[in-house]
């Protein structure tokens, strides 16, 4: 009984760490891809969420991806940080 226990505890740990790494994986992609409206031929066309937050002087965003019509993930992005009163 206990195994069994066990060996369920561990696929379901298993699962959780491979959804982890999967969505850290596409979190990286939308913070180091984001293309332009425009593509223009030999160029490059991704450029990071930092580095457009930085050409518009946007001091953050916050990004929601849906994914099958439920929330994946949601995070703000901040190109200051916090300060101390």
């Amino acid at each position: 009984m206990k195994s069994a226990m066990a060996g369920r505890f561990l696929a379901r740990l298993w699962s959780l760490v491979t959804t982890v790494f999967l969505l850290a994986g596409r979190i990286q992609r939308v913070e180091n891809g984001l293309l332009p409206a425009v593509t223009v031929k030999d160029r490059p066309a991704a450029m990071k969420l930092a580095d457009r937050m930085s050409h518009y002087n946007t001091p953050g965003v916050r990004v929601a991806v849906i994914h099958n019509s439920d929330l994946e993930w949601a995070r703000g992005f901040s190109k200051r940080e916090a300060r101390t009163l």
